[in-house]
């Protein structure tokens, strides 16, 4: 086998080059700006696409994103807003709700409803809203040869009543956390880390597996959110840090938008690393 210093951290097979692109440990689409050079280009890009995509497309770290309006840096001006699970929903009549982050209120879908009557019915937030699918109306109308006439007009505030629900996939947290660990122990611990037991553990849990465990599957991990208010940095800014607990082991925290928090062990034999913490 090659020096551990030159395998992959991934999947300790690859003999890495030099010349293999910088892997981001937290996905440079969370705006992180890390990166290491202990992983190989095919692994690179099997980690983007079966851990960060699905990662990134979790109900909870979305909800977390569009919360603090978290947008893919990559993607420049086309960048689009995380949709929120908790901030849309529906009424009781079928009306659609979104809340309006630019002025801060909850505001109602439009629709057209065509009625058994032959009456057809318009929904609208806004009077602005309403006269363009009025002139929806008049237009299908005229094209049946037939007149469309308002009959009645109602205005009047609204406070609905929605029920949200969000979710999250352990899993994909585990996966996450595990690929984070292993690339981020890859370059704080000497080499020979690569090939300890802590690594192949994490390179399991990085694969959804666990030898360890009597059913073969990685343990779930639910990250911990903390209050609103005290978060160890900035809502736009993520972190990690290594913590050794009084067990002895040492666990590699990440902290995402300042109050996602979430740690993974990373060596049990109570060695030091050389950088205890690093903005992400």
């Amino acid at each position: 086998m090659s020096e551990p210093s030159k395998l992959c951290a991934y999947c300790l097979q690859a003999e890495l080059t030099g010349e293999e692109k910088p892997e981001h440990p937290i996905p440079a689409s969370l705006g992180s700006s890390l990166t290491v050079t202990t992983v190989c280009d095919p692994c690179n890009e099997w980690a983007g696409r079966e851990i960060d995509k699905p990662f990134m497309e979790d109900p909870l770290l979305t909800e977390r994103r569009s919360m603090v309006d978290q947008r893919d840096p990559r993607r420049g001006k086309k960048a689009r807003r995380a949709t929120s699970q908790i901030l849309k929903g529906e009424t009781a009549d079928g009306d659609r709700i979104t809340w309006d982050h630019d002025c801060k209120r909850p505001v109602m879908g439009s629709r057209i409803i065509e009625g058994e009557d032959g009456r057809t019915h318009i929904r609208a937030g806004s009077e602005e809203e309403a006269k363009r699918l009025l002139e929806i109306v008049r237009k299908r109308a005229a094209k049946e040869g037939k007149e469309a006439k308002v009959e009645s007009l109602e205005r009047g505030k609204f406070q609905p009543e929605i029920t949200a629900r969000i979710s999250m996939r352990p899993e994909v947290w585990r996966r996450e956390a595990a690929k984070i660990a292993l690339a981020v122990g890859s370059e704080v611990y000497p080499a020979d880390w690569r090939t300890s037991a802590d690594a192949e553990r994490l390179r399991e849990w990085m694969n959804g597996r666990d030898k360890i465990a009597d059913d073969g599957n990685a343990p779930p991990l639910i990250p911990d959110i903390e209050a609103e208010g005290h978060p160890f940095v900035l809502s736009d800014e993520h972190a990690l840090f290594f913590m050794q607990c009084n067990d002895g082991i040492t666990y590699l925290v990440v902290v995402l938008f300042g109050n996602m928090i979430f740690a993974v062990p990373v060596d049990t034999t109570g060695a030091g690393c050389s950088h205890p913490g690093v903005a992400a």
